[in-house]
């Protein structure tokens, strides 16, 4: 899962995310360091604007 570095490249950060979430960024931390839920990706993906796919490492579609 690359969800850190997503985040730093979009210019963001842990504390910024997790605010957006509702959460603590400890809690953040903890999810990401573990395995989070499917429900947590698609949280996590909606805030960055990404697929629950590129938070897990897929290549990104480019459309034509």
């Amino acid at each position: 899962m690359d969800v850190k570095s997503i985040i730093k490249k979009k210019g963001y950060t842990l504390d910024w995310v997790a605010q957006e979430l509702g959460i603590t960024r400890v809690t953040l931390s903890q999810n990401l360091s573990r395995n989070p839920t499917v429900n947590t990706l698609q949280k996590i993906a909606e805030v960055l604007e990404v697929s629950v796919g590129e938070l897990l490492g897929a290549p990104i579609m480019q459309s034509e």
